[in-house]
């Protein structure tokens, strides 16, 4: 840094002696010399000096003049005062002029003025220093003091004796009291405090001195015009060094607060009382509804039974205007019948005295048995046609769908809100051209919900009206799926489906009884055909296509009717086989719509009969969705299919262990040899370790972060990689990013398992750079899922 200098010194010989003494090399002083007061004038107009050299003798006047002159305009430069006579008078003015030194100029002095410029200079960057930190404390202490009064909380300041030291001019806005008033003497605190609040604060205050520690309390503060406030008490303790230690206390007005609490509080126990009362009015409605329905059932029975004696004939015989009557008797017993079991029904509801048993029954039988008084009868595809006008298609993804539709008037949208409440209907006139006392809809919506389900409706007024139940196939919270075992390595617990093809029903049940008890669900049909239909159905990814209609192969002669969805490959009552199973085991069976078969089971005979290209059909659809088939034959027989291809074969008669450990042999076969899991979780790692075991991944390596899994890579690339998004440090988006951008791993399989929320932005960009996006949660059978995400990305 380079000093500014001005030396005023009229003696040439003498400039250049003060000169010698204070050169440095390198320079660090800019000096500027003066021979007279007009030219020191002349410099001091310009740029300010860090110093200034001042002789006393000048021509015209003296060094102690052009210092007084200096000073009076404002000029704080350090002066050293140079004189060549050390007179205690001249020394005295120079000082009390503003001197910071002075010297002689004799040569023993003179050696000291380089040092004692330094020192000059020295001094006066402290005294700017201290200047500028004065000035920005009292702008501090500025800015503080305007924040402080403000500030809408009260702010005291208080002593050990608790007289106000300090308060805020909130005290003006909030209570009315001048801050001077509350300041003037002892007492303020008491004065303003509710006289209840006054004993347990003061004494609150007066402890914090003692114990150091900080304290949160409230109390009422009383205003000048007689109103009282509750204010909240935040406290601590400020010490100065050397000064009197404060007790700091901030006030926060919290009494609109307070009494928006107690409202909230009173509104609480009013709905409370209400919900209380409301439920006893219901316990009794309901209790009404149970004795009153239970009263007219006993009278019902007896007229209803009394009339199906006379019907008949049991009294002797009828004439036909008597039976006609009867019959109309019985048809308008049964109605009210109906009525009073929908009552009950609805009563339980009410008191929650159903209870749900979780337990797997046959849906289509149970739906037939629905749809029988009807009159019902069955067409091959996806619905069941009833005689009556409604048409019932049943559907099965990640849950049961039952729809049904009419053609009937439809519903007028502002009634689809209350069609679902008890004793109301859509049309409420009694000029309405329907029965019913309106519970119906309401009773199949409690139960929906009691199943963790609900009921949908869609309708179009003349052009009838659909409803949709859907139902979850699992209980919620539990699962109730049998283990597999029986076979080595098994442990497993996952529905696995099999598509068998045999003729023979006997074979079929036979096939059911070994794969259903283990875990495995069995798909029966009895022709190459029919197989054919249901893999159409499921695209290389598991999604299943919308077919447009007729576009269904047609059913090989002698087979059942087979529907993409609801599968009912059921043999004439007159015609099956003694001990063959009947509905609900493999005779009717639902098939999960889009769902991957794990294993073909085909009987060779049974594909020869079909013929040569639908089984060689059958097996390049198998290999388009990397199904293994496992065809079965006669002992000692050889059918021609087995000598036109390479099969995977089993012998009849077989033993259930055989065919057992077949299947596993097949399904185990994955695709995927070394499987990279990259996750911070170390649970969900030893998950997806326990998964990939159970499936026979040969390597399994694992990955806490995206770091730690570009080590791995760079170390042996793997055939497929599970990641998570979400992790410490680098993402996973941007790891995938960063793998696509090399050549060696652009194309690497990788199958995203993810809890994170998705924009619609990340979603695009995993779109066009992973295999699969599998979202934490949302897979009810994570491991079947996972496992085929898998095999079908190293497959792409």
């Amino acid at each position: 840094m380079v000093h500014r200098l001005l030396l005023v010194e009229d003696s040439r010989t003498d400039r250049e002696a003060l000169l010698k003494c204070i050169k440095t090399d390198p320079p660090i002083y800019e000096v500027v010399a003066a021979a007279s007061i007009e030219e020191a004038f002349d410099a001091l107009a310009g740029p300010p000096f860090d110093l200034i050299l001042l002789d006393h003798y000048l021509p015209g006047c003296t060094g102690l003049q052009l210092l007084e002159s200096i000073r009076a305009k404002g000029i704080v430069s350090p002066v050293i005062y140079i004189t060549g006579e050390l007179g205690h008078e001249t020394i005295s003015a120079a000082l009390s002029l503003g001197a910071t030194h002075y010297l002689a100029k004799d040569g023993s002095h003179l050696k000291v003025l380089a040092p004692v410029v330094r020192r000059s200079l020295e001094l006066e960057q402290v005294r700017r220093d201290r200047e500028q930190a004065v000035a920005l404390l009292r702008q501090a202490e500025a800015t503080h003091r305007s924040l402080v009064e403000s500030a809408d909380a009260l702010m005291f300041q208080l002593t050990r004796e608790l007289r106000v030291l300090f308060v805020n001019q909130a005290v003006r806005r909030h209570l009315g009291y001048p801050p001077e008033e509350l300041m003037a003497g002892p007492g303020a605190i008491e004065r303003i405090l509710l006289p209840a609040d006054r004993a347990p604060t003061l004494s609150a205050c007066r402890a914090m001195f003692d114990t150091r520690e900080t304290h949160e309390l409230e109390a009422h503060f009383l205003s000048r015009r007689g109103g009282v406030r509750l204010y909240r008490l935040s406290s601590h303790l400020r010490e100065h060094e050397g000064l009197e230690t404060v007790l700091e206390v901030i006030a926060t007005d919290i009494t609109a607060q307070r009494a928006l609490m107690e409202a909230l509080e009173n509104e609480k126990s009013e709905l409370t009382r209400a919900n209380i009362e409301l439920s006893k009015l219901s316990r009794v409605r309901a209790d009404f509804l149970q004795k009153i329905s239970h009263e007219l059932c006993t009278p019902m029975n007896s007229i209803l039974g009394y009339t199906e004696y006379l019907l008949q004939g049991l009294d002797g015989p009828l004439a036909p205007r008597q039976t006609e009557n009867l019959e109309r008797v019985r048809r308008n017993a049964q109605r009210l019948m109906g009525f009073i079991s929908n009552l009950l029904d609805f009563s339980r509801l009410e008191a929650r005295e159903i209870e749900l048993s979780a337990t797997e029954f046959p849906l289509v039988r149970l739906l037939a048995e629905v749809v029988e008084p009807y009159g019902s009868r069955l067409r091959p595809g996806a619905e069941l046609v009833m005689d009556c006008p409604a048409d019932l298609v049943v559907r099965a993804e990640a849950g049961v769908e039952v729809e049904v539709k009419d053609a009937g008037p439809g519903i007028p949208s502002e009634s689809l809100g209350v069609i679902f409440e008890p004793f109301r209907q859509a049309s409420e006139g009694l000029d309405r051209g329907h029965e019913g006392a309106g519970l119906g809809l309401a009773i199949a919506d409690q139960l929906a919900r009691l199943h963790h389900g609900y009921i949908e409706v869609e309708s179009l007024v003349g052009a009838g009206s659909t409803f949709r139940l859907k139902l979850p196939i699992q209980p919620q919270g539990e699962s109730r799926v049998p283990p597999f075992f029986g076979v080595e390595g098994g442990g497993a617990r996952s529905w696995r489906m099999v598509l068998a093809v045999d003729r023979d029903p006997e074979t079929l049940a036979l096939l059911a009884r070994i794969l259903e008890p283990v875990g495995f669900q069995l798909l029966g049909v009895r022709s190459v055909g029919h197989a054919l239909s249901i893999l159409a159905r499921i695209s290389p990814r598991g999604e299943p296509p919308r077919p447009a209609a007729g576009s269904d192969p047609a059913p090989a002669p002698g087979s059942g009717p087979v529907a993409p969805v609801l599968e009912l490959a059921k043999a004439p009552t007159d015609t099956a086989p003694r001990g063959a199973p009947g509905p609900g085991s493999w005779g009717v069976h639902l098939q999960t719509a889009g769902t991957l078969p794990c294993a073909l089971l085909v009987d060779l005979v049974t594909a020869e009969a079909d013929g040569a290209p639908l089984f060689g059909r059958l097996r390049e659809a198998g290999s388009r969705l990397s199904i293994p088939v496992l065809t079965v034959s006669l002992a000692g027989e050889r059918p021609l299919l087995a000598d036109a291809a390479r099969l995977e074969w089993l012998e009849k008669p077989f033993k259930p262990a055989q065919l057992l450990s077949r299947i596993h042999q097949l399904i185990s076969l994955v695709k995927v040899r070394d499987c990279l899991v990259v996750d911070d979780e170390a649970d969900i790692l030893s998950l997806y370790d326990a998964i990939l075991k159970n499936e026979g991944v040969p390597q399994i390596r694992r990955a806490s972060s995206a770091e730690a899994a570009l080590a791995e890579i760079e170390r042996h690339l793997p055939d497929v990689m599970i990641l998570d998004l979400r992790m410490p440090g680098m993402g996973g988006l941007e790891l995938i990013r960063q793998l696509r951008t090399h050549d060696r791993t652009r194309n690497l399989p990788i199958v995203v398992v993810t809890g994170k929320s998705l924009t619609q932005e990340d979603s695009l960009f995993l779109s066009k750079h992973v295999s699969h996006v599998l979202m934490k949660g949302e897979s009810p059978n994570l491991e079947k899922e996972l496992v085929r995400l898998l095999n079908d990305a190293v497959g792409a």
